[in-house]
């Protein structure tokens, strides 16, 4: 019964190796290719921009010197619904005619505060997922050096005379099983990097939106 665990627990091992040995390679040069762009923290692909620029993704009125619109309850109530992403961009288009639709003298400059707020919102929204990728990055950095111990625990273990079946397939189930984590965040920030696109693409359809309502 060793013998069968032994083959059983080499051929995992090598399983195992190769697909630790890949994982390793890929936060190798993932920090590497963060690095060109500067920023060692950041775990994506997408070249990082920590803000959204107004012009980027705004042609209409100035949203400087504006009062806050926060003051302005309505507007504040349709920035909260427009900034949800929750909401489809079906809905905030409905709900920006019917709001652009009521008849007032400073239709045109409450507009603009509702972007002032989209964008703000937005803005933040997109600073969280950013902060969120850059901590999620370092766990995956941590986790790596854990998986590489283990690995390297349980080669050693393997190739030593006489070792312990239990403690070998202890190492192996523990190894397996951080390695699966590791993977599973990894698909998770594939995801997650593309949030800031996401956000970026809504603020600039919501503008979008907004300035056909303003003539």
């Amino acid at each position: 019964m060793r013998k069968n665990f032994t083959r059983a627990a080499c051929a995992k091992a090598l399983a195992i190796t190769a697909l630790v040995a890949a994982l390793l390679f890929c936060t190798a040069v993932a920090p590497a290719t963060a690095a060109a762009r500067r920023d060692p923290d950041w775990p994506c692909q997408q070249i990082k921009v920590p803000t959204i620029s107004a012009a980027a993704v705004w042609s209409g009125p100035t949203l400087e010197g504006l009062k806050p619109w926060r003051e302005d309850q309505e507007v504040s109530d349709l920035v909260e619904r427009l900034a949800a992403r929750r909401t489809s961009l079906e809905d905030a288009q409905k709900l920006i005619d019917a709001f652009s639709n009521k008849p007032e003298a400073d239709k045109r400059a409450r507009l603009t505060l509702v972007f002032a707020g989209v964008f703000e919102e937005l803005n933040k929204q997109r600073e969280e997922v950013i902060g969120g990728l850059a901590r999620v990055a370092h766990r995956q950095e941590q986790s790596a050096d854990q998986i590489r111990a283990e690995n390297h625990d349980f080669l050693e273990l393997r190739d030593k005379a006489g070792s312990d079946p239990n403690k070998l397939k202890e190492l192996s189930d523990k190894l397996d099983w951080d390695t699966r984590i590791f993977e599973d965040r990894n698909r998770s920030i594939s995801f997650a990097c593309e949030v800031p696109v996401l956000i970026e693409q809504r603020v600039f359809a919501i503008g979008r939106m907004i300035e056909a309502k303003l003539d």
